[in-house]
């Protein structure tokens, strides 16, 4: 019995001693699980917070995004409508050459007929000549040498001045026909472009160029009146001259004007050559 109380007491004092051993170790163990939990807290919180500041600055980017594709689709379309513009503007204008072309080109065609008639009825003029009635009107004149050398003189002068005229108009014709070939490769460049394509440093060069062939035009026509104007006074002075050499031989009346009409030239005698 002694054995078994002993071996009781044992048992009972390693059930003990067992006792606070797990009672230890589960105080050990439990202070480092709470260690380890409040680790992971701590890291969690971080971790969260980061992920509150990924989503605000994702926030504000993706706010970021949605204003700059507003502004590019407010540039697209204020794009598309510049370029509508232009090409509207580029139409305009071309219309705009094409119609000043067109009044410069009839311009040009009626100074260029009035060239024409002009140039026709000078060669006219200085074919038929003087020299043959001149040589009868001294005969008639019965001696009266020196009027009739002046009035003889007056007529050279005159007909000179006709043929310094007509090399002057000549060299108006050829101006006159440049610009008419600057003209036909203005339109020839503005019918090759289409208005879209055309850049508009083009279109304002053509339409300098436009510009500076006009106003060479209107030099031009202008030229002509005067040189017309002094044709016609060549034409008068010229048909005085003959009236007062064909009148001399009577009472020697002052020289008479003759008028001229539009369009016809006194009828000197045939050039000798």
């Amino acid at each position: 019995m002694a054995d078994s109380a002993e071996i009781l007491r044992q048992i009972r004092i390693l059930t003990e001693e067992l006792g606070r051993v797990v009672e230890d170790e589960r105080a050990a163990g439990g202070a480092e699980t709470q260690a380890r939990i409040e680790e992971l807290a701590g890291e969690c919180a971080r971790v969260r917070a980061q992920h509150d500041e990924e989503q605000a600055a994702r926030q504000a980017l993706e706010h970021e995004l949605e204003v700059a594709q507003s502004r590019i689709d407010t540039l697209v379309h204020k794009l598309k409508d510049a370029r509508q513009a232009a090409a509207e503007a580029g139409e305009e204008a071309q219309r705009a050459l094409r119609r000043q072309l067109e009044a410069l080109q009839q311009e040009c065609d009626e100074a260029r007929a009035e060239l024409e008639t002009e140039r026709t009825l000078r060669k006219q003029l200085e074919k038929r000549g003087a020299a043959d009635e001149l040589r009868a009107a001294e005969s008639a004149a019965g001696g009266d040498g020196r009027e009739v050398a002046r009035l003889r003189g007056e007529l050279e002068e005159t007909f000179a001045a006709v043929v310094a005229e007509r090399r002057a108009r000549e060299g108006a014709e050829e101006e006159l026909a440049e610009a008419h070939k600057l003209i036909a490769a203005l339109e020839k460049t503005l019918k090759s472009r289409p208005a879209a394509e055309a850049p508009a440093a083009e279109l304002r060069s053509l339409a300098e160029q436009l510009k500076a062939a006009e106003e060479r035009a209107v030099l031009l026509q202008r030229e002509a009146l005067e040189q017309a104007a002094a044709r016609a006074q060549a034409e008068q002075r010229v048909a005085e001259l003959e009236t007062a050499l064909k009148t001399r031989p009577a009472a020697r009346p002052e020289p008479a004007v003759a008028p001229v009409a539009a369009g016809t030239a006194p009828r000197p005698p045939a050039d000798k050559a």
